[in-house]
């Protein structure tokens, strides 16, 4: 097996959604439990780049959102480009948007998760990942949680997680000899889910994020009208999805 699949990154980039106006997404290089590089970047190609640049040279995270674009005031020489940088210049007070969501293994979906199993990608260790539909604000972290694993939860979620970037290599015993894939992958985006978290954070009155008021506007439409299932013919946005990925 090749080190690097260039599909798989471009389909890990396509389900973050980092579109350029809500932030930066934030790749990290790490050998073992060290930092030994970090990039921000504001386009797929770069990202791409700097990632097979990196493979082999350290295992590769991605923020699952974007991190504001307020860290090029002080860390411009990061954008678009991988540095020697030991330490994350980054935190939860660095996000302001969320556009998806990474559940661990083993965690028990509340009811309403439950019923969109099969629309989510199992990522290398096998977390479930919910591609939201429309960005939502910071505030509305806990009532994405809420809604995705319960009130009565055991995980604690944290805004600023990290993924493995699927596609690229991952460390065994010292060398890099296999790659990080996805378990299953399918390119949907669920913005039922973000229609339905957004409905209980205004009830809660907690406001929309702008990108998603600017997006609804356009469209037509508001937050609060909840949508059915997203068609899948409409959702699809992969490179190469084809029937061999349906079989999963």
């Amino acid at each position: 097996m090749s080190s690097f699949s260039e599909k798989d990154v471009r389909r890990c980039y396509d389900l973050l959604q980092h579109d350029p106006e809500l932030g930066l997404s934030q790749l990290l290089a790490m050998d073992s439990d060290r930092i030994i590089g970090l990039g921000l970047f504001d386009n797929e190609e770069d990202f791409l780049s700097e990632c097979l640049r990196y493979n082999t040279l350290g295992d590769l995270f991605v923020g699952v959102n974007p991190r504001s674009i307020r860290l090029l005031d002080q860390f411009g020489g990061l954008k678009n480009r991988m540095r020697s940088v030991f330490v994350d210049v980054s935190d939860p007070s660095m996000i302001d948007h969320i556009t998806g969501i990474a559940v661990p293994e083993g965690v028990e979906l509340s009811d309403q998760a439950r019923a969109r199993k099969r629309d989510l990608s199992l990522l290398h260790e096998r977390e479930m990942f919910f591609a939201l539909g429309k960005p939502l604000p910071i505030s509305a972290a806990d009532h994405l949680a809420d809604w995705v694993v319960g009130s009565n939860r055991s995980w604690s979620y944290q805004v600023d997680q990290y993924i493995r970037v699927p596609g690229t290599a991952v460390a065994v015993g010292g060398f890099f000899s296999r790659r990080v894939t996805f378990r299953r992958y399918r390119p949907y985006q669920l913005p039922e889910v973000s229609d339905a978290v957004l409905v209980d954070s205004e009830t809660a009155g907690i406001e929309s994020s702008p990108a998603t008021i600017a997006n609804e506007a356009a469209a037509g439409t508001t937050s609060s009208e909840i949508q059915g299932p997203a068609d899948k013919n409409t959702l699809d946005r992969a490179r190469g999805y084809d029937d061999a990925d349906r079989a999963f």
